[in-house]
């Protein structure tokens, strides 16, 4: 029977721990890894967080223009016609007078400063439009009933630029006839901005956009053009100087705002036609 032998492997040769070296590239090797993977999920959730912002923003600016859409393009309506029939819009523009109208045309609500608040540098417009309910119909801008509920009643509503809740934001607010203080109806409006067409050859087509000092005859206002500044509801830009400016309508340039704000924001514009005004 063969025996054989083998020689122990030199203890030299084992392996006893790391070297200070390659601890060190380990360590450097992990941290970037670890640093990768935290920036990677930064940018993701402020990329997140800016689409959601944006889609906010969209949201807001839809559902403000389709209630001042629905609202304004229903002005002046009336169960029977009066012949000349109602004025159906008080408009005020803070750099222009109050539009004279007979004072019964005023909803006694309304404070006549109401509109002039000024929003980044530059007052914004108010409208305020009246027309008569049908049955089942007796709301106001901000769903309160206007009384007595009936066919043939009254109701007016006021659309305004304010910062009422003092929080530094200014908001689309509503002041209906059957309410007893205004509302905010959608955040994060910082300005708005309205121009009236005149039909001028009477063949029911807007043939110029004018502000509410410039109208000659309110009962052939064929359309409102509206355009609306909104911002995000959060600053999204921390540390960012805004260098961006913003033109609505025929008004002055606005901008850029204040340092340390850096909110998102996009003009929104619509024409609305009036459909109580067309022959």
């Amino acid at each position: 029977m063969n025996i054989f032998y083998t020689k122990p492997f030199p203890l030299k040769f084992c392996q006893s721990g790391l070297t200070l070296v390659e601890l060190m590239v380990a360590l450097f090797i992990s941290l970037a890894v670890v640093g990768g993977i935290i920036t990677f999920a930064s940018s993701n959730k402020t990329s997140y967080t800016m689409q959601n912002e944006l889609g906010r923003l969209q949201e807001n600016a839809r559902f403000a223009l389709d209630t001042l859409a629905r609202n304004i393009g229903s002005a002046g309506f009336r169960t029977t016609m009066p012949i000349p029939p109602d004025v159906g819009i008080i408009a005020f523009d803070p750099f222009d007078p109050l539009v004279p109208l007979p004072i019964e045309n005023i909803d006694p609500h309304t404070d006549p400063l109401m509109g002039m608040t000024v929003a980044s540098g530059r007052a914004s417009d108010r409208i305020t439009t009246t027309s008569e309910s049908v049955t089942g119909s007796t709301q106001d801008c901000l769903g309160q009933n206007v009384l007595p509920a009936d066919a043939g009643v009254k109701i007016t509503n006021t659309y305004f630029i304010g910062d009422q809740d003092n929080d530094g934001q200014f908001d689309l607010y509503c002041l209906g006839s059957g309410s007893v203080a205004s509302q905010v109806l959608v955040e994060a409006v910082d300005n708005m901005q309205i121009l009236y067409g005149e039909d001028m050859d009477n063949d029911d087509i807007a043939d110029l956009y004018v502000n509410a000092n410039n109208v000659t005859n309110w009962q052939r206002i064929m359309s409102v053009r509206i355009a609306l500044l909104m911002s995000s509801l959060t600053p999204l830009r921390t540390g960012e100087m805004e260098t961006e400016t913003y033109r609505l309508l025929n008004t002055r340039t606005m901008g850029p705002f204040a340092l340390g704000e850096n909110r998102i924001r996009r003009v929104f514009t619509r024409t609305i036609l009036i459909r109580t005004n067309l022959d």
